[in-house]
């Protein structure tokens, strides 16, 4: 139902919200401090895609495209 580009944008701000969503819900036998580390690594991760406008993490490749350019209107 959505034009191509607001599909393409939905799938990256759906998949970082899933990934994001799956650190906590889904631990994997990770400790406390494991996932708080994990979560710190994608914090940094965002903050230099941000200023960066590039990611090369699998899921904040494509969700940082669409922030900056959803952002930038």
């Amino acid at each position: 139902m959505l034009p191509r580009e607001r599909r393409w944008a939905t799938y990256a701000l759906y998949g970082f919200c899933r990934y994001a969503d799956n650190l906590i819900d889904n631990p994997r036998h990770r400790s406390k401090d494991e996932l708080l580390h994990e979560a710190d690594f994608i914090s940094r991760e965002i903050e230099i895609a941000y200023r960066s406008g590039e990611s090369e993490h699998p899921i904040l490749k494509s969700f940082i495209i669409v922030a900056k350019h959803y952002i930038s209107r």
